[in-house]
């Protein structure tokens, strides 16, 4: 070891060079394929958490208070479909706001700003038949306790739920004859308590409501009236995207195609990312195909070379009594002492450049920020991969030094 070190201290520009080029090859092969595979598994994430819910529900008018129940046994019948990861129940209906709406006359009469009711599906959180809160993810905002009148607006796309300040209309028990002064509506103010993560197939329910307070304001009996019986809306997850289109099938089968009922999913993003992922997927096995030949040819090259600069040195220790396998080990373990310090720094180094590494993704009119991780595969596989080059570099080394015979050596020395 004495004798590597003393090699090493001696050559001291030949191993900072050498270190400096494994260090940088090494680190490229960490975090190439790490931008490649985290922009890969973000990606997916997305479309996981985006892409892989189809929504069934029966069909209900503003105004209406029932809505198409399900059949007897559909929902097992879902639930044991292939792909299903879980199904969650759900019983929706209505919620009325009073804002200013544009009228206009049939016939051509004209239109003018009134004031009624626009109605927005609505459902409680958790519970049974309740929103699942394991969907809700806030952007913004907080989640309304019981004590608090405020809702969470669902579906982000709706621009007029957006203002945590402002004071909202709210009725209950609107039939499409109510008007503002109707006497059997229930009335009172809410605001915006938080706006959920948008998904716009979880999100046709755009109004989410803590059940107790919603309770406390209708009562028992129109609080079971809006919202009580069995689940009328239905929200699947698919295990992954490859799932939806065969689960969506099979869901309007066992419907029998009936038209009461909606069976949704979100098509266009389901296209778009299988596109994406077609399209990506190569370019992702290129770069780190790429990583692994310019590394693994550049530190070769490189300790090759180094190796070159003193081929006189291996005839010297021949003529001092050493044998050709001795020196191949001796060379062997000064590639090595160097292929570990660069190892170590490369890690370093790796780990501290992803860490500023953020990617920006425009998907679905959403930009995904993507953080680049360094991969555990590629940081451990950097170790064996320096050993595997340096055994090689001293092997071919020798075995070029070797042929030339001691007096060609010799005389270079």
């Amino acid at each position: 070891m004495r004798i590597i070190i003393k090699k090493a201290v001696n050559d001291i520009s030949w191993t900072v060079i050498l270190v400096l080029i494994l260090t940088s090859g090494l680190t490229s092969w960490i975090v190439v394929p790490s931008i490649s595979s985290s922009l890969q598994k973000g990606l997916g994430n997305y479309a996981n958490s985006a892409a892989t819910y189809v929504v069934v529900y029966g069909s209900i008018q503003p105004g209406q208070r029932q809505s198409y129940l399900f059949p007897a046994g559909f929902v097992s019948s879902v639930e044991s479909l292939q792909g299903v990861e879980h199904v969650y129940l759900v019983h929706y209906n209505f919620t009325a706001f009073l804002m200013k709406i544009n009228v206009c006359q049939i016939g051509g009469g004209g239109c003018m700003n009134a004031t009624g009711f626009e109605e927005t599906e609505s459902a409680f959180i958790g519970g049974i038949n309740g929103y699942p809160t394991s969907l809700i993810n806030l952007t913004s905002g907080h989640m309304p306790s019981e004590n608090e009148s405020s809702f969470i607006n669902n579906n982000a796309a709706l621009g007029i739920f957006s203002d945590f300040n402002k004071q909202y209309e709210v009725a209950f028990n609107v039939s499409i004859h109510s008007t503002a002064n109707s006497t059997n509506i229930v009335k009172f103010k809410a605001s915006v308590g938080g706006i959920n993560v948008l998904n716009p197939i979880t999100g046709s329910i755009m109004v989410l409501w803590n059940r107790e307070f919603l309770e406390h304001k209708l009562g028992e009996k129109l609080f079971n009236q809006t919202f009580g019986g069995g689940p009328n809306f239905i929200i699947v997850k698919a295990e992954d995207i490859q799932y939806v289109n065969g689960i969506a099938r099979a869901i309007r089968n066992l419907l029998n195609n009936n038209t009461g009922y909606v069976v949704n999913y979100d098509e266009v993003a389901l296209d778009a990312f299988r596109a994406l992922e077609t399209q990506s997927a190569p370019l992702y096995n290129l770069l780190t195909f790429v990583a692994i030949a310019v590394t693994s040819f550049v530190v070769f090259l490189v300790s090759y070379i180094a190796a070159l600069k003193r081929k006189w040195e291996p005839a010297l220790l021949i003529t001092q009594g050493w044998t050709w396998k001795r020196y191949s080990r001796f060379l062997l373990s000064y590639f090595m002492l160097i292929g570990i310090i660069s190892f170590v720094l490369s890690s370093i180094a790796s780990y501290a450049i992803t860490q500023f590494l953020h990617y920006k993704v425009l998907v679905s009119e959403t930009y995904l920020d993507i953080g680049v991780q360094a991969n555990l595969f590629y940081l451990i596989s950097a170790l064996p991969l320096v050993l595997m080059i340096s055994y090689f570099s001293s092997f071919l080394f020798t075995k070029r030094v070797k042929s030339l015979g001691l007096d060609s050596l010799l005389r270079e020395y």
